[in-house]
């Protein structure tokens, strides 16, 4: 900005039009924090851990398992 240009006076409250865009946009910003705030307390209240822990690749394990000793057991009465 040219210092030889003058500043932009807002009438009504003797401040550039720079420094009141800023204040509007410091209060938008203080709305969204508190908003952000508020919606993650609510996503950490719904949350919730589980009891029991079931890994995908423990659960294929088991019916791997199961199956092998079905088919055996199949195998084995049919002999």
């Amino acid at each position: 900005m040219n210092s030889n240009e003058p500043q932009i006076i807002n009438y009504y409250s003797d401040f550039p039009e720079y420094a009141i865009i800023i204040d509007n946009l410091n209060e938008e910003y203080d709305e969204l924090i508190t908003n952000y705030i508020r919606l993650y307390d609510k996503i950490n209240q719904y949350e919730q851990k589980p009891i029991i822990k079931n890994d995908n690749i423990n659960v294929f394990f088991v019916l791997l398992l199961f199956m092998i000793l079905f088919e055996y057991a199949i195998i084995v009465v049919l002999i």
